[in-house]
């Protein structure tokens, strides 16, 4: 039990690497006490033991831990900033969201209805339109309310999430260009 000692003065979390099927989803088997916030105050850690998390496909360090029951099974060891959400149901877009992360339905465009939008003077870029599902506790803008629709760029690398025939993206609320008003029609992009 010397690493879950050792891990818990560290403020992280421990999950089981070999049984994990999706590389960005995981079971917490162990938590630390938090860690230690600007002002030097110790954050309570919002995961617990048995939560499925959604995380970051490059999140954490794999490790193998020795314990009287498990001798060298393989673990990822990960800081909870490195946490997209927690899984609240079955489906995978069943998630409570942390930070300021937002999933959207991902709008899809009718056949040859999709545009690329360009102001003058400047270099083509791609822009998509979702509808906000989830949003995380720390969205600032008080129009991105769930049920509205949004705006945002291709660039901003949104973790893609396919389920059933729709597609879903999480993304940053910073990678959000602007809250589309209910009067504007705009054509919609599909990849």
């Amino acid at each position: 039990a010397r690493p879950f000692i050792k891990h818990e003065e560290i403020g992280g979390i421990i999950l089981p690497a070999s049984t994990r099927e999706d590389p960005m989803k995981s079971t917490v088997v162990c938590v630390g006490p938090g860690w230690l916030n600007e002002d030097g105050k110790r954050e309570t850690m919002r995961v617990k033991v048995g939560n499925v998390i959604y995380h970051s496909e490059f999140a954490g360090v794999e490790s193998s831990v020795r314990t009287k029951d498990a001798f060298g099974e393989k673990y990822l060891i990960m800081h909870e900033t490195d946490i997209f959400g927690i899984y609240t149901g079955a489906r995978p877009i069943d998630l409570a969201l942390f930070g300021n992360r937002v999933l959207l339905e991902w709008e899809t465009a009718p056949d040859e209805q999709g545009k690329v939008l360009t102001p003058e003077g400047t270099a083509k870029e791609r822009y998509y339109t979702g509808i906000v599902l989830v949003k995380g506790p720390k969205c600032q803008e008080p129009d991105l309310r769930i049920g509205k629709r949004v705006f945002w760029n291709q660039y901003c690398s949104p973790k893609k999430i396919e389920f059933g025939e729709k597609r879903y993206a999480l993304l940053k609320e910073h990678d959000i260009a602007c809250v589309i008003p209910k009067r504007v029609e705009i054509g919609v992009l599909s990849t």
